[in-house]
């Protein structure tokens, strides 16, 4: 571990990474710290709480809240993935965030959303 104190680079940071892990065991909304590490093309490995899963789809490895033995698993099984693999599976959450989650996307829904409203 490493203490790098005040960054100003963090997407540089963030999308060096092998994998970003998130091991919350309750009150998620939407994880950012998962939606940022997506975005950068990161692998994840979560726990399944509040709206990661919904977040992640099938981009990413999911497991039980307070279940350390499944994370950890989950966490070395992402990684002994190749590299092709592991950049395939942040190639697709990326493709994801975007597809579901961007400003454009999220404007269109909302549009979407307020013209088909029923009167």
């Amino acid at each position: 571990m490493h203490l790098l104190g005040e960054r100003e680079d963090l997407p540089e940071l963030t999308a060096s990474l092998d994998l970003v892990v998130s091991s919350s065991a309750f009150g998620e909304g939407f994880p950012n710290v998962v939606g940022e590490a997506m975005a950068c093309a990161v692998p994840i490995v979560a726990t399944d709480i509040g709206d990661t899963a919904w977040v992640v789809g099938d981009t990413g490895r999911l497991v039980p809240p307070c279940d350390p033995v499944a994370l950890a698993k989950a966490c070395i099984e992402t990684l002994n993935l190749s590299i092709e693999q592991r950049t395939q599976q942040g190639q697709s959450a990326r493709q994801r965030i975007k597809d579901h989650f961007s400003l454009t996307s999220v404007l269109t829904q909302f549009n979407t959303l307020l013209t088909n409203q029923v009167s």
